[in-house]
């Protein structure tokens, strides 16, 4: 699922469309820097590039538009933006929901018949407002029950985490990974119509302090853990029991016979398999046989 995250995280293109850009004084393309949601011509210019980077895709996928982390001062700081919120009595939230509703009614866009997939903070601002067909991902927070209320499909990558800035820990050992169930952050009460709403989940990272040389043991085989827990009956993989310990141990042999540096199983904190010693288990998920 390729993603186009906007407005914010999109300081690199002050460089090259400057206008496009909420300077805020004192800085230069700064990470808080984010696209002007006044100008007639963002929205030109995005409904361009998104119908052109659209095209690359099949009709009906899935397009992630992104929305997360804009700063609070990305637009109250820069005076032309601020002088227009307040003119259109808008709160950072209203302007959101304003830019959002403009970037999907786009002429190009819209007609790209793809499905828009934004990060929780967009439905935070947006609610019900956004187009009707859209996934909300939840990844910092339990958005999904609001999400699935509203009439939204929801997926979900809270605790999912594979690494929260420089802790390449993130949320934690496999184990926590595979036990992570969706279905546990919803109300019991949960009607079967919203439940069919949840259309997935996905494992994310943060690459600032990720490079070519660790990015496979960082990812694998957590990322594993969490497919198998995604693609499997929720009855069938609640605990990281011994015959899971197993399962990916060999999982994670093949991926190292492929030229992938997963890490392995012990050192990401798995349980000992009974009827194993501490000595004979490193050997079984430490190491490939």
């Amino acid at each position: 699922m390729p993603e186009f995250d906007v407005p914010a995280h999109t300081s690199a293109w002050g460089a090259g469309y400057p206008e496009f850009v909420a300077q805020v004084p004192g800085r230069l393309f700064d990470h808080g820097d984010a696209l002007r949601p006044d100008l007639n011509g963002t929205y030109d210019f995005l409904d361009s590039l998104l119908a052109e980077l659209a095209a690359l895709f099949p009709p009906s996928g899935f397009l992630h538009l992104g929305g997360d982390e804009l700063p609070a001062t990305a637009w109250a700081g820069n005076a032309t933006v601020a002088t227009w919120m307040r003119a259109n009595g808008f709160d950072n939230d209203a302007a959101m929901a304003y830019f959002v509703r403009r970037v999907a009614a786009g002429p190009q866009l819209s007609t790209a018949l793809q499905t828009l997939v934004y990060w929780e903070e967009v439905f935070h601002s947006a609610g019900a407002q956004l187009p009707a067909h859209s996934v909300v991902q939840a990844w910092k927070s339990n958005a999904m029950p609001a999400a699935l209320r509203a009439g939204y499909r929801v997926t979900n990558s809270f605790k999912w985490y594979l690494n929260h800035g420089c802790n390449n820990f993130g949320d934690g050992n496999w184990p926590a990974f595979y036990e992570n169930e969706p279905l546990q952050l919803l109300p019991a009460d949960t009607p079967p119509e919203q439940l069919a709403r949840i259309v997935g989940g996905e494992t994310t990272m943060w690459a600032e302090c990720v490079d070519s040389i660790i990015f496979d043991a960082i990812v694998w085989p957590r990322a594993a853990a969490a497919a198998e827990k995604l693609w499997s009956p929720a009855n069938a993989t609640v605990h990281a029991t011994a015959d899971v310990v197993e399962r990916l141990a060999e999982h994670r042999c093949r991926l190292v016979s492929r030229g992938v540096r997963a890490a392995p199983l012990n050192d990401a904190g798995s349980a000992i398999t009974p009827g194993h010693s501490a000595t004979s288990e490193r050997a079984f998920v430490g190491g490939c046989l």
